[in-house]
């Protein structure tokens, strides 16, 4: 699980780092490292999609790996329903972000090829990265809970 927990930050911290090197190169239209701003976004794209699909998949991994380890306690549904609050905001917020960035990579291929607004789709990535910024928050709180609940489970078995 820790492993599991790990790949899931170490990939957040990509992601971050992608998306400001993504911002950038898309801002000032100069390549970074020789590689330029539609390249970079792809990239940046399917390790976002990735990313977020890792961090839905760890909350929905721990909630079923310790579902028939609590089932015989007297209190396994209290602990079924705090999971189930934890995990409740992370998909909506991990949709969301996947939905956004999904937009903005397409407005953006739309806006190199001359077929959309390129405001728009710069616009919308600010709109995007702050959004980003705020789902972090919401998953490193949720991650925190999830773990302090296997740990509390941990010591009821």
């Amino acid at each position: 699980m820790w492993i599991f927990l790990i790949s899931c930050y170490a990939l957040m911290g990509i992601t971050t780092i992608l998306l400001l090197m993504t911002g950038y190169a898309g801002v000032t239209h100069q390549p970074i490292f020789g590689i330029n701003h539609p390249r970079i976004a792809t990239v940046t794209m399917i390790i976002l999609s990735f990313a977020e699909t890792l961090i839905m998949y760890f909350f929905i991994a721990t909630s079923k790996a310790y579902r028939p380890l609590i089932s015989h306690l007297d209190n396994a549904q209290s602990f079924q329903i705090s999971m189930a609050k934890i995990k409740g905001p992370i998909y909506k917020h991990v949709s969301l972000t996947i939905l956004i960035f999904g937009i903005i990579f397409i407005l953006g291929g739309a806006a190199d090829n001359g077929f959309s607004i390129g405001w728009l789709h710069g616009q919308l990535f600010l709109v995007g990265i702050v959004y980003y910024f705020y789902a972090l928050k919401i998953k490193n709180t949720a991650f925190k809970d999830q773990i302090s609940l296997i740990n509390e489970m941990d010591d009821t078995l």
